[in-house]
């Protein structure tokens, strides 16, 4: 692995750790959550937990960060590999 190998992990890990702990603390996350009714419910192993909307959004835009960036990083190691 190169040296930006090495520190596009450790940022992408880095940041899936944040929201995990992130996660954890609001009591579940907008990906398994839903807006039913004008309520705004981040969801953790099947309870649901109403939250501010800034707070879902949030969440949201947090939580599909690390997936994007998880499948970025696998298609630069592919082209790495390839050129």
């Amino acid at each position: 692995m190169t040296d930006l190998d090495k520190k596009l992990l450790w940022i992408f890990a880095g940041n899936f750790i944040a929201f995990w702990i992130i996660a954890v603390l609001l009591g579940g996350d907008a990906l398994n959550g839903r807006i039913k009714d004008g309520q705004y419910l981040l969801q953790n192993h099947g309870v649901d937990r109403a939250v501010h909307p800034i707070v879902w959004y949030y969440s949201a835009i947090h939580a599909s960060i690390p997936l994007g960036s998880f499948v970025v990083f696998l298609i630069y190691k592919v082209i790495r590999r390839w050129f």
